[in-house]
């Protein structure tokens, strides 16, 4: 009986796209959704130093003990997607705000309070003293 493996195969994101900027071709954003999951990305366009930004597949042929590199995306563009489950709600909403409100001295004591060794926490403490 296949009805789950058919169900899944049914179950494939959809995906819009849109321009970043109206008056250019040259950009992408993208917005996808499933059952479970939402799906989010944008590309400029271009890579760090001006280039079209390119992707290539590394193939190991073990017979030969040859590497070659294969285009991937020659002609279009790469997406790295952001994905989210939409049932996903997390516990600890209040403090969001609050860590967004700390300084970076602030977050470390935090880290090293909750998970770092005694030894390193009494040295942390002597330090803010």
């Amino acid at each position: 009986n296949n009805n789950g493996a058919e169900s899944r195969a049914l179950d494939v994101p959809t995906f819009t796209w849109s321009k970043l900027k109206a008056g250019s071709n040259r950009g992408k954003s993208i917005q996808g959704s499933d059952k479970t999951c939402t799906y989010s990305s944008s590309n400029e366009g271009r890579g760090y130093d001006g280039r079209a930004v390119k992707l290539y597949v590394a193939v190991y042929d073990k017979e030969e003990q040859t590497l070659t590199l294969q285009p991937a995306a020659e002609k279009g563009q790469v997406f790295a997607l952001d994905q989210s489950v939409k049932s996903y709600e997390p516990q600890v909403r209040h403090m969001d705000t609050t860590i967004k409100n700390m300084s970076a001295s602030e977050k470390r004591m935090l880290l090293f309070e909750s998970f770092g060794s005694a030894k390193k926490q009494r040295a942390l403490k002597s330090q803010a003293a």
